[in-house]
C-alpha cells in the first residue's frame, strides 16, 4: 500500500511520518537488506495502516503478513479496537492478504490513486473479528 499510488516513501517522508504523534513503524530485515516496512497510527480506539511496503524480491514470502500482524498487535496494545487502510482496487494480492488477516471492505475512494488513476478500496479490521489470525 502506498499513499497516493506513487513509489514508497523516501527517507524524508518516513522521518516526517515518524515525527507525528501516535505513529509507529517497523521494518523487516532479511539477509541484511530491508525486506519491508509498515507505518501505523493510533488515535483513541482507531488505528490506520499508513504504509505497508514489501520489496519486490521478498513478496509472497510472508513478510507482508508478519508486518501487518505486528502492526495490528501494536494498534491493539495502544487501545485500538479497529484499524483502517486503503488499497488500490486492482491490487488483488494485497487485498487477498488483508482479507486473510480479517479485514473487510467498508467503502471506496473514487480516483484516490494517481499514476495511473485508480479507486481505493477502504478496509476495516475489528479487534473482535473472529476472522483475524495473527501470525
Amino acid at each position: 500500500m502506498c499513499r497516493g499510488g506513487e513509489a514508497p516513501w523516501d527517507a524524508a517522508q518516513m522521518a516526517a511520518e515518524l515525527a507525528l504523534p501516535h505513529v509507529g513503524a517497523l521494518g523487516a530485515v532479511v539477509g541484511g537488506a530491508v525486506a519491508g516496512v509498515v507505518f501505523w497510527s493510533v488515535a483513541a480506539d482507531e488505528g490506520e495502516i499508513r504504509q505497508l511496503f514489501v520489496a519486490r524480491s521478498h513478496r509472497r514470502r510472508g513478510v507482508g503478513g508478519r508486518l501487518l500482524a505486528a502492526a495490528l498487535a501494536a494498534i491493539a496494545a495502544a487501545g485500538g479496537r479497529r484499524c483502517y487502510l486503503e488499497v488500490r482496487a486492482g491490487n488483488a494480492a494485497a487485498r487477498r492478504l488483508y482479507v486473510k488477516k480479517g479485514f473487510r471492505v467498508c467503502g471506496t475512494r473514487p480516483g484516490y490513486y494517481r499514476h495511473p488513476s485508480e479507486d481505493a478500496v477502504v478496509l476495516v479490521w475489528e479487534m473482535d473479528d473472529e476472522k483475524y489470525q495473527g501470525d
